[in-house]
């Protein structure tokens, strides 16, 4: 069976946590000079920190592909989702069932399979759409 291997690289964490500093920084100079139109950036910046902190623990990112999958398939979405390899999970690495194919966005491939692009767009929102309507999680690698 062909699995997919994500990585964590190495570091990271150190600098995205860095950088979210330095951009909470940023965001509470521009709120300062801002006035009123900035008041709810640096709360919803501190939201979506959380979920970037989050992203660093693929045992959760895991966990969420598990969610997505099972969601996807309960309400009849035709999507692949690879599976999770259980016992395989860690904070920095996952495996996962391999799936062929190519990018949506990659327009010689699409052609050259005779995809028809409409119904693929309708597709791709039906699946996000579910995922954030229906399910409550977004799973959007590729």
């Amino acid at each position: 069976k062909k699995v997919a291997l994500k990585l964590q690289h190495e570091g990271i964490e150190e600098i995205m946590l860095s950088d979210l500093q330095a951009l909470k920084r940023i965001i509470r100079f521009c709120a300062w000079l801002g006035g009123e139109s900035w008041a709810d950036m640096p709360r919803l910046l501190n939201s979506w920190a959380k979920d970037m902190v989050c992203e660093l623990d693929f045992t959760s990112e895991a966990q969420n592909l598990r969610e997505v999958r099972s969601g996807l398939a309960a309400a009849g979405v035709d999507v692949v989702v690879p599976e999770v390899l259980e016992g395989w999970v860690s904070k920095r690495a996952f495996i996962m069932e391999f799936c062929e194919g190519f990018r949506f966005t990659n327009i010689e491939q699409l052609a050259l399979h005779g995809v028809d692009t409409v119904a693929l767009g309708s597709r791709a929102l039906h699946a996000v759409a579910c995922q954030l309507l229906e399910i409550g999680l977004c799973n959007s690698d590729p």
